[in-house]
């Protein structure tokens, strides 16, 4: 299934339902992860004690949790990518909303100045979006795809020193992968507020031709109001958009970590005639396979990220123009 074909089937559920499902698809791809890790500690115990067909049941439990985890946790990135298709969204229509207002306001320099105060607010909110942020966490995608490619021996390597230490995992995952999402919510739903509070704004300047000095004093109100809703809001979201996805990332390269792990378990005990050859070489080949899975289920999750990349790309350049644009008309506007 195609990034745009899963979007849309997610996009209409709603940002608050997509939201819920974020927090269980989370939840439970936590849960699987550690109860595979459990079966494989439990696996490896009975190794050293020669259970060998409890042993192999284990690991292949290890296995089906673990690719239960890597579904999840491909479920709950998608989320959180088409949550950030409505962050984009929101700010899209505030900025349209402000080009609305400046045609009905005229050329008041002091709304002006704050219709440009706004536009800077999306600006900044954009470029920490871009160039510190998710850039950051598609690094991971394309390490991850990168699988597909080729040189999967060093792409272990450099994920078996990110968790070369057991207390790693519990040390990632002290903060649920969950937290965040509620915030983001509530900043995107902050941010769609705004846009509402601009088309009353418009509607009630539109309703008189000559504006009336109570009337545009509320209307800078409102717009200051706005500037500090905005900057607050956009920070704060791409702050959690930034975390939680992030946090999904390296759940996903503790999976892969894992499967190949238990690849390696069994290599290992069968070339030291701790587990039977015949039985594992069939198992070895689905450990392979749902590598191959996690790997495919990624591709529509890239095309994800850079449809929302160059979506942000595209707000910055506007709100630049925009800004610069109210600069201009401030700077040839009377002053009030």
């Amino acid at each position: 299934m195609g990034f745009w074909t899963k979007y849309f089937s997610t996009f209409l559920r709603g940002l608050g339902a997509t939201s819920w499902k974020e927090k269980i698809e989370a939840t439970r791809a936590v849960n699987a992860l550690y109860r595979g890790l459990e079966d494989i500690k439990k696996a490896r115990t009975d190794i050293e004690i020669h259970r060998v067909t409890r042993a192999l049941k284990e690991l292949r439990r290890a296995l089906q949790r673990l690719e239960k985890s890597a579904e999840y946790a491909d479920k709950f990135i998608f989320n959180a990518i088409t949550v950030d298709k409505q962050l984009v969204r929101a700010m899209q229509d505030i900025l349209e909303r402000l080009i609305d207002l400046s045609k009905i306001t005229g050329m008041n320099k002091t709304l002006l100045n704050r219709e440009r105060e706004l536009t800077l607010a999306i600006l900044e909110g954009t470029k920490k979006y871009g160039d510190r942020l998710e850039r950051e966490d598609y690094k991971y995608v394309e390490m991850i795809l990168n699988l597909a490619k080729g040189g999967k021996d060093t792409f272990m390597s450099k994920i078996k020193q990110m968790f070369i230490k057991e207390g790693d995992v519990s040390k990632l995952f002290k903060i649920p992968m969950k937290k965040g999402v509620t915030r983001e919510k509530i900043d995107i739903q902050n941010l769609i507020q705004i846009a509402r509070d601009l088309d009353v704004l418009i509607h009630n300047f539109s309703l008189h031709k000559r504006k009336t000095e109570e009337e545009l004093r509320e209307g800078e109100g409102q717009l200051y109001l706005d500037t500090k809703k905005v900057a607050f809001a956009l920070k704060d979201a791409f702050y959690q958009s930034y975390n939680i996805k992030k946090r999904d990332m390296i759940l996903i390269l503790r999976v892969l970590y894992d499967v190949h792990l238990v690849k390696e378990i069994i290599e290992k005990n069968v070339e030291q005639d701790n587990l039977p050859k015949a039985p594992t070489d069939k198992f070895k080949l689905k450990v392979l396979e749902i590598e191959e899975k996690i790997l495919a289920q990624f591709h529509p999750v890239a095309q994800g990220f850079r449809i929302v990349i160059h979506a942000v790309e595209e707000i910055e350049k506007k709100a630049a123009v925009e800004a610069t644009y109210f600069a201009e008309l401030a700077a040839r506007a009377p002053k009030t």
